[in-house]
């Protein structure tokens, strides 16, 4: 009898499927066919369960003459868009090439100064033109490298799919029979579940800020493979972070060592790629109450492992690409600070302190950050980390500008002419143009004496918190909307007058 795949439980690497069927029984002893199989399961992990009045006698497979479909077509097709695609890669490698030419020659030609009979607004005609055309061919080797890295990514992703299909020429088909005993006649319910190894999820995560007056949403989500060779269809899931006991065999407990573990950073933040694989930019900021749902799967702690119960019915296709699902949705407490260095960089850039995540029953893994529906970069997530508070970096913000100027200098040498002294002087400015307050951190430094004939003294640091050892400035501020504020920093250095130091 054909069977439909009715539950499936995904492992981080495998699945367990189940299989129903409902049927009429009768006195004596009864054969109960599932036909139509894919055999690529665990032999040792069938096992059947009777819903009724009946008794389970045994559970066995047998090699049948059904074929693997046909998936020349299929395949055909897969042929013909990875044709496309490398037809496309050579296109756009050659349109690149003739921009390097055409970059190459404009270099070449550029230095035309000498020439005889150029006017200077001719000169100044072709300076325009160059400008303009060295930025339009910048413009197009972006662009094209950007749709370079799409076609790289789709040519690999249809050889995989192409590879998948290849693969299930080695599958076959296989019967599941049940042998059951009734003393009457009845209907029951018959259960099969078996094991796969080819399938399994990750899980995968997106950071989701409306803007610094909204908490962080965080997005959890699970990708999901299989490549079973048979759809699911409209399947009850369940995803765990455990792995079955398949062979019968008992657990062995094994030593549990300790080491220490070198620090990773909290966030790295990466340039944005606008390519058709970036992560999903919707339509509306997550943060704001219109989108925000709560919790979607039952999440359930095992022995040794998380259970996140799907409560929809899903379906996942086999051969195909991964299929992401959500499993929960959750407000998380941010606070936001903005921090720059203007000696570094006059950019100022927003943070957000995140506190809470560690409560929530998640497994390690990378999530994706969105301010409002600008992706701005990834960070890893480690639950193990329990007592540390999570700071990621949301980029840039133009509304907040700073500036770092030089002010007076002033050198002079002591009455015995033994040694000199000079004095320096930084004004920097920080002006909030949003229009809201901020909360911002600046830091700067003044030099530290590497040396005992070198004296360096504080003159004026605006009250900052200021690190003797590493002469490292900080200064924590409130700033209010529309408003700026200004900062001095004045030191001076005292060195021998017969030798040189290299001061900012």
């Amino acid at each position: 009898m054909i069977s439909k795949i009715t539950k499936v439980t995904v492992f981080l690497q495998g699945a367990e499927l189940a299989r129903r069927l409902n049927v009429d029984v009768h006195p004596g002893k009864n054969e109960i066919r599932f036909t139509g199989i894919p055999n690529n399961f665990e032999l040792d992990s069938i096992t059947a369960e009777v819903i009724g009045d009946a008794q389970l006698i045994s559970v066995s497979s047998h090699e049948t003459d059904l074929k693997w479909p046909d998936m020349s077509e299929e395949i055909e097709k897969l042929q013909q868009e990875l044709k496309n695609c490398e037809e496309m890669l050579t296109e756009n490698l050659t349109k690149q090439k003739i921009l390097e030419d055409e970059y190459d020659f404009l270099q070449e030609n550029r230095n035309v100064g000498g020439t005889q009979g150029i006017q200077l607004e001719e000169l100044k005609k072709m300076e325009e033109y160059y400008r303009k055309r060295v930025h339009e061919i910048n413009s197009e080797r972006l662009s094209y490298q950007k749709e370079e890295k799409c076609l790289e990514t789709k040519k690999k992703d249809l050889i995989s799919k192409l590879g998948n299909y290849k693969n299930a020429d080695d599958y076959s088909y296989v019967d599941i029979v049940a042998e059951l005993s009734a003393e009457s006649d009845c209907k029951v319910e018959i259960v099969i579940s078996y094991f796969v190894p080819c399938a399994g999820w990750r899980p995968v995560y997106e950071i989701r800020i409306k803007d610094t007056e909204h908490p962080a949403v965080l997005i959890c989500k699970a990708e999901i493979y299989q490549n079973t060779g048979e759809d699911w269809n409209d399947i009850s899931l369940l995803l765990s972070s455990g792995m079955p006991s398949i062979h019968g065999k008992p657990p062995k407990l094994q030593p549990w060592y300790l080491a220490i573990e070198q620090p990773m950073e909290a966030n790295a933040c990466y340039e944005v790629d606008y390519s058709e694989n970036s992560p999903e930019i919707l339509g509306e900021p997550y943060g704001c109450e219109s989108c925000f749902s709560p919790n979607k799967a039952e999440v359930r702690q095992a022995c040794t492992s998380l259970e996140f119960v799907i409560p929809e019915h899903i379906s996942i296709t086999a051969l195909g690409n991964h299929q992401r699902v959500e499993i929960t949705r959750q407000r998380l407490d941010a606070s936001y600070q903005h921090y720059c260095i203007p000696k570094l960089d006059t950019d100022v850039f927003l943070l957000a302190n995140i506190e809470g995540w560690e409560t929530l029953d998640i497994l390690e893994g990378e999530a994706s950050i969105f301010l409002g529906n600008t992706y701005v970069g990834t960070t890893f997530i480690e639950p193990r980390k329990a007592n540390s508070k999570m700071s990621i970096h949301l980029g840039k913000d133009g509304s907040v500008i700073a500036s770092r100027v030089k002010g007076k200098d002033f050198t002079s040498s002591s009455v015995l002419n033994i040694n000199n002294k000079i004095s320096r002087e930084w004004q920097i400015t920080v002006r909030n143009t949003r229009h809201s307050d901020i909360s911002i951190k600046i830091l700067d430094q003044i030099p530290v004496s590497a040396s005992k004939s070198i004296i360096v003294e504080p003159v004026e640091i605006s009250g900052a918190k200021y690190n003797t050892e590493t002469g490292e400035l900080c200064w924590e501020r409130h700033l209010e909307a529309g408003k700026s504020i200004e900062l001095s920093i004045k030191y001076s250095v005292t060195y021998p007058k017969k030798g040189l130091i290299n001061i900012e």
